[in-house]
């Protein structure tokens, strides 16, 4: 087995894996290179009413190119997870590591409103795909069949049978 030494050479030899995308029965699992993950930066104090539309828009105008512009929203432990959960005023921005994030991280007024960019702190504790239920990695590099969290089958938690039988 030929081991690539460059960053290159890595993505030549894993490219071809995620294009079988699960098919033929080929299980797999990669992580990706540092530069070639996306940096997330929070934005706080852009308002409830914020349109995740409108900051992207805003951003594009300041000639900043993010990849991602996505509004959290309350995830308080009294309320319903299936109810619609109000928004918050902060928003994660994902951007593709380079200059554009020291840009970002230098804005003090977005959408006419004065705003902290700060820095993204990842969650404590490992990190499971809830597709294949495995740790360590999320969708883009995952290439293994799909495993049921309640029952342990073969199929997605949402087609799970098991769980309108039996509490």
């Amino acid at each position: 087995m030929v081991v690539p030494s460059t960053a290159d050479g890595f993505r030549a030899t894993v490219s071809p894996l995620h294009s079988l995308d699960g098919k033929a029965g080929v299980s797999f699992h990669t992580f990706k290179l540092t530069e070639d993950r996306c940096a997330p930066l929070p934005v706080k104090n852009l308002g409830r009413g914020m349109f995740e539309s409108f900051v992207r828009e805003e951003l594009e105008y300041l000639n900043l190119r993010v990849q991602g512009v996505t509004q959290l929203r309350s995830g308080r432990r009294d309320q319903d997870p299936a109810k619609d959960r109000p928004p918050t005023p902060l928003f994660i921005l994902t951007l593709v590591r380079g200059p554009e994030v020291s840009k970002v991280r230098a804005l003090t007024d977005l959408c006419g409103l004065r705003v902290s960019v700060l820095s993204y702190m990842a969650p404590k504790g490992p990190l499971q795909f809830n597709r294949c239920q495995r740790f360590g990695h999320k969708q883009r590099n995952c290439g293994f069949a799909p495993r049921c969290v309640a029952c342990g089958s073969s199929h997605l938690f949402s087609a799970c049978a098991t769980l309108r039988e039996q509490p």
